[in-house]
């Protein structure tokens, strides 16, 4: 093993000591998704992502599902919003009486 390899193994052991294991991540990752975290955890979370890309893209997934999410309500409050017509109201009366 070169000099390299085990100086980066050192570092990744070093820094994993010092961070939230998985299982944490994920609860942090939802958390922080509503309340802000403080330093010391942002810096905690960001160095566990540097070593696991798993958690890494568990982050980015919910993130990106709230996004998605945030997106449809908006657009489902917009449409709540809107009106039919009253020719629509019409056809749609007669649709459902035309139905046995």
């Amino acid at each position: 093993m070169s000099l390299k390899t085990r100086i980066q193994s050192k570092v990744i052991l070093w820094i994993w000591r010092r961070v939230p294991d998985c299982a944490e991540m994920a609860r942090l990752s939802s958390r922080t998704m509503d309340h802000p975290a403080g330093l010391r955890v942002r810096i905690q979370m960001r160095l566990h992502m540097l070593i696991c890309a798993w958690c890494q893209r568990y982050f980015h997934q919910i993130r990106t599902l709230r996004r998605i999410v945030r997106s449809t309500e908006a657009r489902l409050e917009y449409g709540a919003r809107q009106e039919l017509s009253q020719d629509a109201r019409r056809r749609i009366k007669q649709s459902l009486a035309s139905k046995p």
